[in-house]
């Protein structure tokens, strides 16, 4: 038995409410039943509004796949957390599909048959709900819940809008630790609120300028979810607040400009520490190898301090271990002796291999730090970074022409060398990064993949007699950049994964098993907020 608690709306307040998850004891296989698959129906309507809102959290939930989110009459792309800033979701339309499967009889067919979508368009919405662990968005029609999984075409709209929803509940979480917060200068207050969602999203690659610009472009419904739905909130120590007067909200309302910032100081190193490379927290050994959890333990275990946002269909990389094979660098191809030549294979063999689901339109120069961080034996993500931006001009003018032109070429381009010493938030890894930086450039320290020792994933000839991965021995700082500006590197996609819920009797949540919804496994409780009702059919403006 495990207890999760969620944040659920009650009398205009976000207040918690303590889920109790009962599992099952596991089942031989001849003992399992087939796996369920929900079956989509129209929903009955409800009578009244109160009861309506009463059994929101009974209501079924399917997922919308490649869906579209438009507004009748304009051409542009909708966004529909702005649409709910606004109080006009009942002009909102959503077309994608959905699973049928329900259709065909038996379960072995409905299991072979893993890709049968009709299509479906709602309209009139009339709730929306927004979540985390994963970052989710819901919109309520006539008595289901209806989870957004975003065409490719609002594929980047999306990874802003989940940045957004990520944040809001960083800041509730923030504030409701320690009201001495409250007090803080405004600067504190927004970095570390941005810095508490960058930790809580797995390393994909964020800048504290993504996030920036994410809060810019999602003002009004940052602004308007914190004043309308969250405006009385309580901390642990029970001191109350009101969103509306903390300075995070008044950042929020002047458009999040960065003079406001400016009237105190932070160490953008520090901030970097939670912005960049945050997957790298995960726990790996002294042979690089991530280290593994047992799996019911993990599922069912009451979460630590540091949680993951966009959990679902986004995978915490291991490592790689062995050669880097490109076009570039085929099969056999020494391993790189210097930083610039470990950088351009680690550039090819992510576009070649397709590493984190990344391609030559979406690497960064974020996750190519992050994976030279996890393959290689740097002391900290910092050294990788400072070499990086003093190595960025050559490693570009060795770049292949279509790279140059790419996202990745421009953020090489972009790049300024980092002076001064490298600055991290403990002491003790302040002056471990800088020795082995100093180190790194004056040649007396190497670097090795990280498990080449042992586990390291070579191929049969390879370890019948070819050599282990060679030292990287890392190149000296080159010159600065010709062009310096400010560079940030846009994150990685967010994905929401599949929700649902296990069968609900009074406050205790018991997990069918095997549970399934749409085809897919019932994932953990989701936190929920923002349970709105806008009316049926009336537009406000």
């Amino acid at each position: 038995m495990a207890r999760r608690t969620r944040l659920v709306k009650r009398d205009g307040r976000l207040t918690k409410s303590l889920i109790i998850t009962l599992r099952l004891p596991a089942r031989s296989r001849s003992e399992s039943p087939p796996p369920r698959v929900q079956e989509y129906k129209v929903p009955p309507k409800k009578d009244s509004n109160s009861s309506v809102m009463a059994d929101s959290d009974s209501w079924p939930i399917f997922d919308i796949e490649d869906a579209a989110v438009s507004v009748p009459g304009l051409e542009s792309v909708a966004d529909i957390l702005e649409i709910v800033a606004k109080k006009r979701l009942s002009t909102v339309v959503v077309r994608g599909m959905i699973d049928q499967r329900h259709r065909l009889k038996g379960s072995m067919k409905a299991e072979i048959h893993t890709d049968l979508l009709d299509p479906i368009e709602l309209r009139k919405i009339t709730f929306y709900s927004i979540g985390v662990d994963p970052v989710a968005l819901w919109i309520g029609h006539e008595s289901a819940w209806y989870s957004i999984f975003p065409d490719a075409a609002q594929s980047e709209l999306w990874q802003s809008q989940c940045h957004a929803i990520g944040i809001f509940f960083a800041a509730v979480g923030y504030y409701e630790e320690d009201s001495a917060r409250l007090t803080l200068p405004m600067i504190d207050q927004v970095t570390q609120i941005l810095a508490k969602h960058a930790s809580q999203i797995n390393g994909l690659g964020c800048t504290l300028g993504d996030l920036i610009r994410a809060c810019r472009s999602n003002t009004q419904f940052l602004e308007f979810h914190m004043r309308d739905t969250a405006p009385s909130q309580e901390c642990k120590d029970g001191t109350e607040f009101d969103f509306p007067s903390t300075m995070f909200y008044k950042w929020i309302k002047g458009g999040c400009a960065m003079e406001e910032l400016m009237t105190g100081t932070v160490n953008f190193n520090d901030v970097q520490d939670a912005t960049l490379y945050t997957d790298v927290l995960d726990p790996v050994d002294a042979e690089g190898d991530t280290m593994m959890v047992d799996a019911g333990e993990d599922e069912e275990a009451t979460p630590g301090p540091r949680t993951s946002i966009p959990k679902g269909k986004k995978k915490v990389w291991p490592p790689f271990k062995g050669e880097y094979i490109s076009p570039q660098r085929p099969k056999g191809t020494p391993m790189p002796e210097t930083f610039n030549d470990a950088t351009l294979a680690m550039i090819y063999h992510f576009v070649h291999t397709g590493r984190e689901n990344l391609t030559l339109d979406t690497i960064t120069v974020g996750s190519i730090n992050t994976a030279l961080y996890k393959d290689f034996t740097f002391k900290m993500p910092q050294v990788a970074s400072h070499m990086m931006t003093h190595n960025a001009r050559e490693i570009y003018n060795a770049l292949p022409p279509n790279f140059k032109k790419a996202n990745i070429g421009k953020e090489l381009l972009a790049q300024t060398p980092i002076a001064g010493p490298i600055k991290c938030t403990k002491d003790h890894d302040t002056k471990r990064s800088n020795d082995q930086m100093k180190g790194l450039n004056n040649g007396t320290e190497t670097l090795k993949q990280r498990g080449s020792g042992r586990h390291s994933g070579a191929t049969a000839s390879s370890s019948a007699g070819a050599p282990a991965p060679a030292a990287v021995r890392a190149g000296r700082a080159s010159r600065a950049a010709d062009e310096p500006s400010a560079a940030v590197a846009p994150s990685v996609g967010l994905a929401p994964s599949p929700s649902g819920s296990g069968t609900t009797i009074g406050n205790v949540v018991i997990k069918d098993q095997p549970g399934f919804i749409n085809g897919k496994p019932i994932p953990k409780p989701i936190k929920r907020s923002g349970v709105t009702w806008f009316g049926t059919g009336e537009d406000y403006y």
